[in-house]
């Protein structure tokens, strides 16, 4: 029998390897810190499912797209270009270019704002059951702002490749939101809007203090601000412009699905979505990560060195993915009747194509990435166009005549053309790229 010693003695020697390898190490607290993320918001959606009606979960769903839609926005638009910019700078140089970027934040969140505000003026009078998301929209006009924020500080963390500041700050949102959520639950107060009240509450003080222990990294000039959001929206505008092109390509499944079938359908693909849930912590985590790391193998190994680790997380994904579909196709309909209620069975075949769908996605994460690194992110666009394109011939029409099912064929659809053509352009810039390194 192997003793307490020995057991003791082995874990501070796998202590020792891990901190030893800090790329191992980082990488598994920026997967940690997705994974309280991902299990915050799987949570979130439970209790609603659970406490509340499918109608009231389908409004949470479409509440949540308007979240995502907005973050990504800023993810395109800042701290992109700041994951890639940051890295050539050190010192004061740095701090001035990380208080542009926070100004741009801020200047974003309050467009954001004014956004939701002409939304919920316009909603009351949408026809069928999207008026009712109006009071969910004033409520995240409220706090969009603060969203937001605790959206840009993990960003700059990631980038500064400082996971364990990302994982205390998600950590305290967590437990606000959730343990929140569980009040009003038990209760009988949950409603849909005040999920994202609890959310947006949490995301401010933390953000807030987030900004407060940032302060002296911090160099706010309004001239350097203009000069840098011109540098940056060179590299950003295609990124922006895949935004603006996935809000048709994939956040419009929803609201389609609404439109054509009431909130209650949505409320149910809104369960089957556990299969998007439970991958991402795992998929968001390892984007967080290779995304930095693969602009520093740029800057620091040329091509060849940004090709070995794209190669290298391809074929890792393409183990860990694969596994997760295949598990997905067997006891996805079994899950999410076991963690919604049994009200959400008989959804298996719709469990089981939306995770399908997420195996290209991943298969072309490093690529993506890769293609960002090269300043090349005008071809992640024209890649959301081939799904916007899937979208518009076939896509409207699943959702009309299929429902959930359709969303579902819809986007694997689209997620497959969508890939297919980044892994394409990628070996193409590749070729390039090292034939111009020969030649010089």
């Amino acid at each position: 029998m192997t003793s307490v010693g020995g057991i003791a003695g082995r874990m501070r020697a796998l202590v020792s390897n891990l901190r030893s390898n800090e790329t191992i190490l980082k990488a598994f607290m920026t997967i940690a810190d997705q994974g309280v993320v991902s299990v915050t918001n799987f949570a979130s959606s439970v209790i609603v499912g659970r406490a509340c009606s499918k109608g009231e979960l389908g409004l949470y769903t479409l509440g949540f797209s308007i979240v995502l839609f907005v973050t990504n926005m800023q993810i395109a638009l800042i701290s992109s270009p700041y994951i890639i910019y940051s890295p050539r700078l050190q010192g004061r140089d740095r701090a001035q270019y990380t208080g542009s970027t926070l100004i741009h934040q801020v200047t974003y969140g309050a467009l954001a704002v004014l956004g939701l505000v002409a939304a919920g003026l316009l909603l009351p009078f949408a026809k069928g059951d999207l008026a009712d998301l109006t009071p969910m929209v004033w409520t995240l006009a409220c706090l969009v702002s603060f969203i937001l924020l605790r959206e840009y500080a993990r960003q700059v963390c990631f980038a500064s490749m400082r996971a364990p500041a990302a994982l205390a700050l998600d950590t305290f949102v967590a437990v606000v939101q959730v343990g929140g959520l569980l009040l009003l639950a038990r209760s009988g107060l949950l409603l849909a809007n005040r999920a994202f009240a609890l959310l947006g509450a949490g995301c401010g003080v933390a953000s807030l203090a987030w900004l407060w222990t940032m302060r002296r990294g911090l160099v706010l000039r309004l001239g350097a601000a203009v000069s840098d959001f011109r540098r940056n929206w060179r590299f950003s505008k295609w990124l922006v412009a895949c935004n603006v092109v996935f809000l048709g390509s994939n956040h419009m499944y929803p609201w389609l699905l609404v439109y054509f079938h009431g909130k209650e359908a949505n409320g149910v693909l809104g369960a089957c979505m556990l299969a998007l849930v439970l991958a991402n912590p795992f998929m968001l985590g390892m984007n967080n990560f290779l995304g930095p790391k693969i602009a520093h193998a740029l800057a620091e190994g040329g091509v060849a060195g940004l090709q070995r680790v794209t190669r290298k997380a391809t074929m890792f994904f393409a183990v860990t993915m694969g596994s997760f579909c295949l598990t997905m196709m067997v006891l996805g309909g079994w899950l999410v009747a076991l963690v919604y209620s049994k009200e959400y069975a008989g959804n298996g075949a719709v469990v089981a194509l939306l995770a399908l769908g997420q195996f290209p996605v991943a298969l072309t994460m490093p690529t993506n990435s890769a293609l960002n690194a090269f300043e090349r992110s005008d071809q992640h666009f024209r890649s959301l166009v081939v799904a916007l394109a899937v979208t518009a011939t076939v896509g409207i029409w699943l959702v009309k005549a299929y429902g959930a099912f359709g969303v579902a064929c819809g986007l694997f659809a689209a997620c497959s053309a969508s890939s297919l053509y980044k892994y394409v352009v990628y070996r193409q810039e590749i070729r390039v790229r090292l034939a111009q390194g020969n030649a010089s």
